[in-house]
């Protein structure tokens, strides 16, 4: 028997080519996780001021849905007895700033969101779940630290380091 392979129809084809070229074009000139090369093992523990491992998935590479990059990483304190005892980061990159505006003022309204003042372009704080959310440019991220109370300084201090670092 022989093997044979039929040639790809015309709109097979493009839609190939589209989906090749739309999963490479938020996150070809990023880093396999975003979060973790802002927010590494040794930043976290700098920061935190406590000896700090990365969770399993921080390893994973970033993922798209939408067309806009998501990236995550999340670290736990050595010693169980630390404060805090857990924190996550998770950035949203969208395709364009008035997209992220869009996205990020309807999720304040949704999850009430207290606003912040003096971080990126706008902030809100979550009540539930407990967590900082700051919006600069077209970059969304979430910041969660602790685990049963959440640490509004520490989660502050979390978004300003990676504030710093977020590439354009």
């Amino acid at each position: 028997a022989r093997n044979s392979v039929r040639p790809m129809s015309g709109p097979v084809k493009a839609i190939l080519v589209a989906l090749l070229c739309f999963g490479t074009a938020i996150a070809s000139d990023l880093p396999k996780n975003l979060a973790t090369s802002i927010l590494s093992e040794n930043v976290a523990q700098d920061v935190l001021g406590v000896e700090v491992e990365g969770d399993g998935g921080n390893g994973q590479a970033d993922s798209e849905n939408a067309r806009t990059l998501i990236s995550h990483c999340a670290y736990h304190a050595k010693d169980a007895h630390s404060t805090p005892a857990h924190f996550d980061l998770l950035i949203r990159r969208f395709q364009s700033d008035d997209i992220a505006k869009e996205q990020f003022d309807g999720a304040a309204a949704v999850y009430h969101g207290a606003s912040v003042a003096g971080l990126g372009d706008a902030a809100f704080r979550s009540p539930l779940p407990f967590q900082l959310h700051v919006r600069k440019g077209k970059v969304w991220i979430s910041v969660t630290a602790g685990i049963f109370k959440p640490d509004p300084t520490l989660e502050r201090k979390l978004a300003e380091e990676v504030l710093r670092h977020l590439p354009d």
